[in-house]
């Protein structure tokens, strides 16, 4: 650990011996070293076969982090196995040091692929950790700086099929046409020679080979890229036409266009939590060792560990936002393995988890400012009944579920309620005391506690001693079970950690917005469908009554909208999640249910579909901390139109847009896939508008022939946006293609509020919406207020 940086690096370069893990019983020993020249890990076997021509490698842009110990899915498995001491059975007797000490991972950028390798001893894998992942952050801090010049790199190194670390002309021509270049040869080889400065400065008898080398091709490349269109716009603005701008015609370009004087696997938890996801559902199951694993039941879905998912949730959950997280639990374990992940929340999650009671005296949820770290637990909870209910529960039952101190605060709301006029005790409702946690998608809100370990394990004592004179009594407690009409599946030491994010069977919103029978900290899980179906629902009074609402403080007035999903969204949490029949883990529109203030839209973040987009595209305007505010219209209840055909509608904003957009031009338009091979594509730029259904518009550009390098449109569409804060505009590059589907080259959604003015540059993502750099799109964008409102008919 206390080596130097430059000590590390430095050991890098020399040839050293690494097992890596297949599986539990397969190593392969092969010599790992890294080439500065070419920032590549190469690797090797060991003993060289007669058939291994070509070193393999691992370009150091591919992978995103070097983790110490057992942190991937593979090692996982071996630390379940030492856990439950099968380690005698795990790998070749001739590996002893398989221990996590000299283990470590190189995880690539993807996320879900990791090289997972055995060190000979701590010191070695010490060292390669830190230089690694100092070269690693190094290339990262290069990337942001210099783009451009990584991705020529990576092009340069890919066409150099012989590894020469040069490009004769046949791999120049091969590289042009993966770079989507029509150029015929005699005007490609006219540029090369211009680049060939050592052809220049040497006799060509000396030159083994007419090859360009890297510098040479950097200005090879700057031949090819010459941005007419921008020409075109510094001629408009500069001095007497020429491509230079002064500072008073930059001015004028600033402000005349640029506006700026306005106003299944573990991995696949990190990389929802790095990608800002502020929700994770876990749906745990009793595992056969006695702790709950994680699985989606009655599918084949892989199993992992609850423990291992929440080391994983304790590393990554704040890393790139600082706000809550809600773990939503879908809970299907039995009482015993309910007190075990209780128990592992609290020694894993540590100060992360939320414990505190929620403050009865309040009417509404803390902000997220002020549950900054902390780890939330949305469930079911046990409930807190009056003195005459829970006197005839504990001789049913012979258990003790609830404290002394919860009685007690149980006595006084007892009063109050009496003296409102509330039901007695035994005229509670079923929805008020059973507990059944088969039919609870469970999400909480956990924060750490001050309880000592010892504390802990003498209530898990207690809650097994108790269930075990329940199973003693257990045909006469079943009698009084059913006769009090209670079912009680839920642990107590699970319970107490569920504050904020109670979750409560929906009957109806009439119900739901029963002040008296719903706390604020009360929530409701909806399937989509059934979310969906109530989104379109009106109250049968529609008198737009003004309520006053707490907001920082002061009062503003509030109308009631004659949505009730909208009016109980504005103090209640709503999760809307995938019906049960999307067993291919595809997605539904989120735009339905943000529209009626669905807080928790829940969605497969390992399906990149378009309503993936559209979650990426809202959250990326609050920095993707996780959250953002809801659109002004929800909060204060101006009316508007779910349905878009009968209603009068306010904008959010309180003004309709018009909107006129130019797509310019193209650069660096990848083929299908990122390949080498195929012809040269023929772009076409598809942009359609979504959100409210009156919104709805689409344009299609002209296709341009056999040119993905620098594609030129200029072709402009004008449109309406009604509703500016419901609308999402996507971006779709497209191959014109006259035998088969038009494949997707590029694509990028947006958020029509995040939107600006002026001349910008749209960086594409590919269908897994990472990056493909350099690859972009050139726009002009202008919008104006047309209107004060919109009314559909």
């Amino acid at each position: 650990e206390n080596i130097p940086n430059e000590e590390a690096i430095a050991r890098l370069k020399e040839k050293t011996s690494f097992h890596k893990v297949r599986s539990l019983d397969k190593f392969i020993c092969r010599n790992y070293f890294i080439d500065f020249n070419t920032m590549q890990l190469h690797y090797e076997p060991s003993i060289k076969s007669f058939m291994c021509r070509d070193v393999p490698y691992i370009d150091l842009c591919d992978l995103s982090e070097v983790r110490k110990g057992w942190e991937s899915d593979r090692f996982n498995v071996i630390d379940a196995k030492f856990r439950r001491k099968l380690h005698a059975s795990i790998g070749p007797k001739n590996l002893p040091q398989l221990e996590e000490e000299n283990c470590f991972s190189l995880v690539f950028d993807n996320g879900m692929k990791t090289e997972d390798l055995v060190a000979p001893n701590p010191e070695i894998r010490d060292t390669w950790v830190k230089g690694l992942s100092f070269l690693i952050a190094s290339y990262k801090d290069q990337l942001v700086n210099d783009e451009q010049t990584v991705w020529l790199n990576k092009q340069f190194r890919e066409a150099d099929k012989n590894n020469n670390k040069s490009l004769s002309f046949d791999e120049v021509i091969t590289l042009l046409n993966h770079m989507n270049i029509l150029m015929n040869e005699k005007h490609a080889k006219a540029l090369f020679n211009m680049a060939h400065i050592h052809k220049h400065k040497m006799n060509l008898r000396e030159l083994k080979e007419d090859t360009l080398d890297r510098e040479e091709f950097l200005v090879f490349y700057q031949l090819l890229n010459q941005r007419l269109e921008l020409e075109k716009l510094f001629r408009k603005y500069s001095v007497n036409s020429t491509c230079i701008m002064g500072p008073e015609e930059l001015r004028d370009f600033l402000v005349d266009e640029q506006k700026l004087t306005g106003s299944s696997s573990i991995e696949a938890y990190r990389l929802a939590l790095i990608r800002g996801c502020r929700c994770l559902e876990l749906d745990v199951w009793d595992g056969d060792d006695g702790e709950p694993i994680i699985y989606h039941g009655y599918t084949l879905t892989t199993k992992i560990t609850l423990r291992d998912v929440l080391k994983t949730i304790h590393k990554y959950a704040f890393k790139t936002s600082q706000y809550p997280i809600i773990l939503s639990m879908e809970n299907h374990l039995s009482i015993e393995q309910q007190i075990k992940m209780a128990e592992l929340m609290r020694d894993i999650l540590q100060d992360y988890l939320y414990v505190t009671p929620v403050d009865k005296n309040k009417s509404h949820l803390p902000s997220p400012e002020a549950l900054v770290r902390k780890i939330l637990i949305k469930g079911k909870k046990l409930p807190q009944l009056k003195p005459k209910k829970l006197i005839k529960l504990k001789k049913a039952l012979d258990l003790n579920p609830i404290k002394e101190s919860e009685s007690e605060e149980s006595d006084a709301r007892d009063d109050e309620e009496e003296d409102e006029g509330d039901e007695s005790d035994d005229e509670m409702s079923d929805n008020e005391i059973t507990v059944e946690a088969n039919d609870a998608n469970i999400e909480t809100n956990a924060e750490n506690t001050s309880q000592s370990k010892t504390e802990n394990k003498t209530q898990n004592t207690n809650n097994t001693e108790n269930k075990e004179k329940s199973k003693d009594h257990n045909a006469s407690n079943s009698d009084n079970h059913n006769k009090l009409g209670h079912t009680y599946k839920l642990a107590k030491e699970f319970s107490d950690l569920v504050n904020y994010c109670a979750a409560k069977k929906f009957v109806s919103f009439d119900d739901c917005l029963n002040k008296k029978k719903w706390k604020y900290y009360e929530m409701v899980s909806l399937e989509e469908t059934k979310s969906e179906s109530l989104s379109k629902n009106k109250t049968k009074n529609d008198d737009s009554d003004e309520d006053t609402a707490e907001t920082g403080g002061e009062a503003a007035s509030t109308v009631k909208s004659k949505f009730p999903y909208v009016n109980f969204t504005r103090k209640h949490l709503v999760r809307v999640y995938p019906k049960g029949t999307r067993t291919d883990s595809s997605n539904y529109n989120p735009i339905t249910h943000w529209n009626v203030g669905a807080q928790l839209v829940a969605l497969n973040y390992q399906t990149c579909d378009k309503p993936m987009l559209f979650n990426e595209a809202l959250f990326a305007m609050n920095g993707k901390c996780g959250y953002i505010l809801k659109s002004e219209y929800l909060r204060k209840g101006k009316e508007y139109g779910v349905s878009g055909k009968t209603s009068v509608v306010n904008s959010p904003t309180g003004k309709v847009k018009k909107v006129w957009i130019t797509i310019i031009s193209g650069q660096c338009i990848p083929k299908p896939g990122n390949s080498f091979e195929g012809e040269i594509i023929d772009p076409y730029v598809k942009l359609k508008v979504y959100g409210h259904s009156a919104d709805s518009f689409e344009f299609k550009t002209d296709s341009v022939k056999n040119n993905g390098f620098n594609p030129i449109w200029e072709q402009s569409c004008e449109f309406i946006i009604r509703l500016p804060e419901m609308a999402f505009i996507s971006f779709a590059v497209k191959d014109q293609s006259n035998t088969g589907k038009n494949a997707v080259l590029g694509q990028y959604m947006l958020a029509f509020r995040a939107i600006m003015k002026g001349y910008r540059t749209i960086n594409l993502v590919d269908s897994e919406n990472r990056p493909i750099s350099p690859a972009s799109l050139l726009v002009h964008v202008r919008f104006e207020d047309v209107a004060d409102y919109w009314s559909p008919e």
